[in-house]
This record gives structure tokens, sequence and C-alpha cells, in this order.
């Protein structure tokens, strides 16, 4: 028996003081960025096996690595001057190409993590400005998002003074939400967008998924190794009056936490890196539960059906995942063509990823309303409505 979503007060619509035109809060800018380097994912396979152990159990790896559908990816930890045939990483091998005797600690993976991260940052947080015509100085708060690193003061310092944000700019940190942190920055920025008109509420989201790669055979750490990858993403979101055609409007969003799914999905600090804990009863949480939840939250809170959504945008958290909402959805294939495409092409980069589904959906042109929605620990759900 499905467990049903309780009936919430929908959002007040918001006027602006002197007229009757409604104010809508908007996506006015967005960007996405990857590290330079990068490698196919045979060869990420191949230097697996090499510091995973996996010299007997070749078969198994191919599965897991192959059966991603990902082409190549991303990493910061690749060394410089080798071709993505050719890769060899930094973090995990010595000089000769070999793997080190014992993986990097959490304090050497941190350290990577701050050399690496305010560089992509600060490149992604300027073009999304520039797409949004946003000049720093009229930035309000800043949103930042990552669940790879943590360093105090973090990258917002280098925002701030590289990308000359005002001093006074409101700071807030979406921490260790994972793949869905990104979704809930959104969610903070619509509300202080709503508060305040004149906010211009830029988010940067920055993961280093690389530099937690885990040694060893375990079945969670492969999964996690051949899945994730690094990126950032951001954007601008504001207020402005509705109306405005080709804008990316922040509609409703959903948060649900999946009875009994605590112990299925986790992302742990340990003495040498996160550590992630992934369950086999993840897709069939999914298909348990979601339906009843998004079938409730779109009737409620959206005054629709899952028939009326025009596009979906479904985080590629991994393709099991991806296929368990299609097929408790019933949707057609066509409607995962977007996270095949991302992953694909840049494998899961946790928080950052959304932006990056946000693009090729507005690259396509795809009809709208679109449905936005992702997964993270516990397991929990989270949604975004967006219209024109």
């Amino acid at each position: 028996m499905l467990r049903r979503v309780p009936r919430l007060q929908s959002h007040k619509r918001i006027f602006l003081s002197q007229n009757s035109n409604q104010l809508v809060v908007v996506v006015k800018g967005l960007a996405c960025q990857v590290p330079t380097l990068f490698c196919t994912q045979k060869r990420a396979m191949e230097l697996a096996r090499a510091f995973a152990g996996e010299e007997n159990e070749s078969g198994k790896l191919a599965e897991r690595y192959y059966g991603t559908r990902i082409d190549k990816r991303h990493f910061v930890v690749l060394k410089e001057g080798l071709d993505p045939d050719a890769a060899q990483f930094a973090l995990y091998q010595d000089e000769e190409g070999r793997p080190l005797g014992s993986p990097p600690s959490t304090a050497e993976r941190m350290v990577y993590y701050a050399r690496h991260a305010s560089a992509l940052a600060v490149s992604v947080a300027r073009k999304a400005m520039a797409d949004a015509n946003c000049p720093s100085e009229q930035v309000t708060q800043l949103i930042t998002v990552s669940c790879t690193g943590f360093d105090s003061p973090g990258f917002e310092f280098d925002l701030i003074e590289q990308c000359a944000l005002p001093r006074d700019v409101g700071r807030l940190h979406v921490g260790f939400m994972g793949c869905h942190g990104s979704f809930n920055a959104m969610r903070a920025a619509q509300a202080i967008a709503r508060a305040d008109r004149e906010a211009n509420v830029l988010i940067v989201s920055v993961e280093l998924c690389s530099v937690h790669m885990q040694y060893g055979s375990r079945s969670e750490d492969i999964v996690a190794n051949a899945l994730f990858s690094d990126g950032a993403g951001a954007c601008v979101i504001s207020a402005c009056e509705d109306g405005s055609e080709g804008k990316l409007v922040l509609e409703e969003f959903l948060s649900y936490v999946i009875p009994g799914s605590q112990g299925q999905m986790g992302w742990h600090i340990r003495d040498q890196g996160f550590v992630m804990d992934l369950k086999r009863e993840i897709p069939k949480s999914i298909y348990r539960h979601l339906p009843g939840v998004l079938t409730d939250w779109l009737s409620q809170k959206c005054g629709m059906q899952i028939p009326q959504v025009g596009a979906w945008g479904i985080h590629p958290g991994g393709p099991r995942i991806v296929e368990a909402v299609l097929d408790c959805l019933e949707l057609p294939e066509g409607a995962a063509d977007v996270s095949f495409h991302v992953l694909k092409q840049f494998g899961n980069m946790s928080s950052a990823t959304v932006f990056f589904m946000l693009d090729e959906m507005a690259r396509r042109n795809l009809p709208r309303p679109w449905l936005m929605i992702g997964f993270g620990p516990g397991l929990s759900v989270e949604a975004v409505l967006i219209r024109e």
C-alpha cells in the first residue's frame, strides 16, 4: 500500500504592490563547467583495476563500468600531458604509474579538493552572471553547494574575492546532501527571491567526486568509482513579472523522505575519504513509493497530472535509478534522453549534474512544463516543476 503525501496548503500567489501582474521566480542565467582533463570509461576501468586490486575479477569490474552507459568522465585527479586513453591518476598513482601502497588519507584528499574547487567555482560563476546579464555587484545572496569537500573558509571566499561580489553578500552553504543538493539550493533561492523582489541569488555547485575513489572490491565502492565524476554548475535566480517569455520559472518544489529507507543510500566521512553506501533496494523503493508521492504532489500543489509533464529531467544517479523512474511512472523511454545524454558525456557529477540537465533541456527547447527529479541519502526525493 502506497503512503500518500499529506495534503499541504498551496503557496499563495505573490503580487507586485502597484499592479496586478504576478511575481514569479526565474532562472536568469545558467552555466556549466568541467575540468579540462578527462579519460575514457575504458581507461578509467583499467586504472581502477590497477589501484583497486581487481586483477582476478576483471569480468565483474567490466560489467560495472560498461553497464554505466558512460563514455568519458572529467577528473581533477588526472595527470597533465596524457591522452584520454592513456590517462593516469595523480592522487592514486606514483610518477611511474604504479598504484600507491595505501589509499590517500582524508586529509590528503581535502587538500586536493581545496586546491581545485575554487578555480571551477570562479569560472562557472562568472559565466552564469554573464549569461544572466547580472553584474557581480548586483548579487545579493550567494548559495554554495558541495558534498565532496570541507574547508573553511571555503570556495565562497574565493568567489567573493575573485568575482568581486559585495562584501556584505548573504551566504548560505548546502553541504553533504548529495545528488539533490542543488534542488535544495534552488528552493532556498526561490524563497529569498519571493521575499525580496530586488534579490539576485547566485548558486554555485562544485563536486570533485574523483578525490574519493576507493580501493578494494566492495561492491558499493566499485559502483561509485565507475559512476561519479567532477563538474560545476551555477545559476542566477531572481524575481520578475510573469509574462517574460523564455524564462525558466521555478514553480513548485517537492521534498519527501521515503519511510524505512535510512540505510539504503549513505555518504560517510572515513579515514580514507568519503565512502558511499548504495543498496540494491533503491530501485525497489523508488518503484514502490514514487508514483503515489509524485501523483499526489502534482495534483495538490501543481494542479496537473503526470501525462501533462512536457519533459523530464531525471538525475542520472545511475542507469538503474533512471530506469526505475521510467518503469514505475510508465514513461516512454525517450523521457530519459536528457538523463542518459548527460550521463554518457559526463558521468554523475552529484549535485552539479542538475545544471547540466537544465542546460541540455534548454538547448533542446523541450516543451514545458519540465519536471526535474533527484534522489539523495536515506532515500529522499527532491523535485521541481519548471514552466515558461
